[in-house]
């Protein structure tokens, strides 16, 4: 396993690359790299050894996007469900409390909008 310096907008100072052999009918896949990524990061937060946050994080997702993906895929045991909306609500309020909530919306504004930025540009 090899260390490298990541993306300065990361949260981790340093990634490891972890080097894999498929076998040939999975290497078929139009996209094996990343399927095996999908897999591992799924199967990680499955079982509880990632959160939610670190499985998205591993593929370069937003909360909403690997919510998304695991829909995608009926993976419905995990889903975002009642109790999270409340559990959600009740940060929400406690921020809100605090005068937190206004400096959380102008950073997840910007963040769309520098997505949106990224998408009309073809940046990806």
């Amino acid at each position: 396993m090899e260390r490298q310096a990541i993306a300065p907008d990361s949260c981790y100072a340093h990634a490891v690359q972890i080097t894999v052999q498929l076998p040939d009918d999975l290497a078929q896949l139009p996209d094996p790299g990343r399927e095996a990524l999908v897999s591992l990061a799924v199967e990680g937060y499955r079982s509880g050894v990632l959160s939610h946050y670190q499985s998205g994080q591993l593929l370069g997702l937003s909360r909403f996007e690997f919510e998304g993906l695991l829909k995608q895929r009926s993976i419905r045991e995990y889903a975002y469900d009642a109790d999270d909306l409340e559990e959600d609500r009740k940060t929400l309020d406690s921020l809100q409390a605090k005068g937190l909530l206004r400096l959380y919306a102008v950073a997840l504004h910007y963040e769309v909008g520098e997505r949106q930025a990224d998408a009309e540009s073809g940046v990806s």
